[in-house]
């Protein structure tokens, strides 16, 4: 089988996952979540003590920074349908997806030398499956620039704050809405002003808002380019 990526790059609570999800299910494609390889080595470097915002500084403890986050201990399985996301062998999907931990992420994310540490980790999910679906912040531009087809979905901070709102209290998380937006906002902020690897649409990209679409909606949109790559290869 021919090896084929679609990336799908955009700001956080923008759905990434979800359309990940429906295009690894309908395509058969496996799925790499690079945001939950950001985060889970923020909990990974917490849980040991680190300091994420002064230890980077320090030349020292960044080559031991680098030198855990190149054998980070993580593993992705599919269970069901669902993507979890073990970390030393525990199960951190819902730990990965707090607010706080999106923040330490963004945090390190921003260090070259992080990046490139878990740069080699994450293209050797293309090397190693013939069909993959990565979703982040750099997929089409920095890790798959030669994806087959590109995605970057965004949404307004408001929606985004009112779906991850919603999301919280349907698992009877107690959620402020005030606070989600004001971290969501600093996050896309975060993001998108850091000097490595800043969020940008690639070039070649298809720009989705998805402000004013459901799930069903934003996936038919997606689905309409991927059905005319996927027949003509």
């Amino acid at each position: 089988m021919q090896k084929f990526v679609i990336t799908i790059d955009g700001t956080s609570g923008v759905g990434k996952g979800t359309m990940a999800g429906l295009i690894a299910q309908k395509y058969n494609c496996v799925r790499l979540d690079s945001g939950a390889i950001y985060r889970s080595a923020a909990i990974y470097l917490k849980d040991l003590d680190y300091n994420l915002e002064q230890d980077p500084k320090d030349p020292v403890k960044l080559v031991k920074i680098v030198e855990l986050l190149t054998n980070l201990p993580l593993e992705f399985k599919d269970e069901d349908g669902v993507l979890k996301v073990y970390l030393n062998e525990v199960d951190v999907t819902s730990q990965i997806r707090l607010e706080e931990t999106g923040g330490l992420a963004s945090l390190i994310s921003k260090i070259p030398e992080v990046r490139a540490s878990l740069l080699a980790r994450q293209q050797q999910f293309a090397l190693d499956n013939s069909r993959l679906v990565a979703e982040g912040r750099d997929m089409g531009t920095v890790v798959f620039p030669q994806a087959e087809i590109k995605f970057y979905l965004d949404a307004s901070p408001e929606e985004k704050a009112k779906r991850r709102f919603k999301e919280l209290v349907e698992r009877g998380v107690e959620a402020d809405f005030d606070e989600i937006l004001e971290q969501l906002r600093a996050r896309d902020y975060q993001d998108k002003s850091r000097e490595v690897a800043p969020l940008v649409a690639a070039e070649d990209a298809i720009v989705i808002d998805t402000s004013n679409l459901g799930i069903e909606e934003t996936f038919a949109e997606m689905d309409k380019h991927l059905a005319k790559v996927f027949n003509a290869n």
